[in-house]
């Protein structure tokens, strides 16, 4: 339903994808051969989890971890 430009746009987008990872090929391929298990572990996983995963992704995106120890005045890997 989409126009020859629409159409021209959205290879643009491919062929700059395709650019910027040389491996996207192979990333496709190996998403389209798991597609069935990735939606298995999407259905298997309850809002709460998504929205948890989601989060997580988020944060390793955009966020900073804090990671401290309670009750210890100083953290070395003797102590961890």
């Amino acid at each position: 339903e989409s126009g020859f430009h629409a159409f021209r746009h959205v290879l643009s987008k491919l062929w700059g994808a395709l650019e910027n990872d040389c491996n996207l090929p192979k990333k496709l391929r190996d998403s389209a051969r798991h597609l069935e298990w990735l939606k298995t572990v999407k259905d298997s996983h309850g809002s709460v989890e998504l929205s948890s995963l989601s989060l997580a992704s988020t944060i390793n995106n955009k966020g900073v971890y804090l990671i401290s120890a309670q009750h210890v005045k100083q953290l070395t890997l003797k102590s961890a």
